[in-house]
């Protein structure tokens, strides 16, 4: 018996190693427009992805990693018009493997189906009398399906594109209120009325059930999704806590393997563009649950970044966490609970991470196959 465990551990050291999670970083800087790959561990670039056009911006992965797909935008040159711009990245090779023009609007969002198969993107054309509507795209080859219809209420402003985990797509932007995409009829319908026109969308709530919207007073207003029910949060903030003002912007989740259910850490970036500072507020998922009498949905701590930037991405078991930071890259550490981030001082610089950048992150091992 000795021998076969022997054996077999011996077995398990011939496996192959695999790396750590790469971060896909997306520059749209005027002397940088390209996607750069970060070794996590390293902090250093191992590849840099050019001809992904002149804004690249909002990026999504499929759901086993294999492809990044990337909105930008193309300006006008001698014979072609503007036009906005998906690439799709192969994450095996680190190249551009496709490319499909959508409409002449600055794809600065884009959105993914929970099953992958699906890309959508905001489409504005213009044969004398401008319209817009939300691309549905074909993930494996880049071929519109169809385009949705959506009113001229969108045509100015539209912002941010949010897929639910239960295929519905929302749309922010619109001048009269948040609009939702039905994936099966893939018919538009006025949501509910936003208290900040033009604003992003943070992101969905850890069940579900509600969608986050940016709020007067440097917070977070949540809808419910099936009544469309609005409630704000609140701050409960330990003394001497970083003070957040400014305009939520990102929410990421995480997935720490040792976070039961309920405890899961939530994060928010607040970018403050009068003095160009990021503060992160953090909660544990049970915390931003719908209120039922008190205490009322709350963050219960912040950390102070600074920088000109409102990027933020965590790694796939959310060990480390990333964020823009002006024209470098921030590396920044989770407590072993996973409730607390905090900078750790390894930075890498990368001229135009202050212009809007975003960040995805591989998964080695889900990518190479394992399920």
């Amino acid at each position: 018996m000795n021998r076969i465990i022997q054996a077999f551990a011996l077995s398990l050291l011939s496996l192959p190693v695999f790396a750590a999670p790469f971060a896909y970083i997306s520059l749209s800087a005027p002397s940088n427009r390209s996607v750069q790959i970060m070794d996590l561990q390293t902090m250093s670039v191992v590849r840099t992805i050019t001809g992904v056009g002149d804004e690249p911006s909002r990026m999504v992965i499929s759901p086993d990693y294999n492809r990044i797909y990337l909105a930008s935008y193309l300006s006008a040159s001698v014979g072609n018009p503007a036009r906005g711009m998906i690439y799709a990245i192969d994450t095996t090779t680190r190249t551009v493997v496709g490319q499909v023009a959508v409409g002449i609007k600055q794809n600065r969002a884009i959105g993914i189906s929970p099953d992958g198969s699906r890309l959508y993107s905001w489409k504005l054309i213009s044969n004398g009398t401008p319209s817009i509507g939300l691309a549905v795209i074909n993930s494996a080859d880049l071929t519109e399906i169809t385009t949705v219809p959506l009113p001229d209420s969108c045509i100015q402003n539209s912002t941010d594109i949010a897929v639910h985990q239960d295929g519905r797509v929302y749309l922010s932007g619109c001048n009269d209120g948040l609009y939702a995409v039905h994936p099966g009829t893939l018919t538009a319908s006025l949501f509910t009325q936003v208290q900040i026109s033009g604003s992003v969308i943070v992101g969905f709530s850890p069940d579900g059930s509600e969608i986050y919207m940016p709020a007067l007073n440097s917070t977070v207003r949540a809808y419910n999704l099936s009544t469309s029910v609005a409630n704000d949060f609140v701050f409960n903030l330990p003394s001497g806590s970083p003070a957040i003002t400014g305009t939520v912007h990102r929410m990421v989740i995480s997935k720490r393997f040792n976070s039961s259910l309920g405890s899961e850490p939530v994060f928010f970036t607040f970018f403050n563009a009068a003095n160009g500072n990021l503060a992160i507020a953090h909660a544990r998922r049970s915390e931003l649950a719908p209120p039922v009498g008190t205490p009322l949905r709350r963050w219960v701590g912040t950390t102070a970044i600074g920088g000109a930037s409102d990027v933020i991405g965590l790694d796939t078991i959310s060990e480390f966490g990333l964020t823009g930071r002006l024209n470098e890259i921030s590396k920044q550490q989770l407590s072993t609970s996973g409730a607390v981030i905090t900078p750790i001082g390894i930075n890498q610089a990368l001229a135009g991470v202050w212009r809007k950048t975003d960040i995805v992150f591989t998964d080695e091992l889900l990518r190479g196959g394992f399920e």
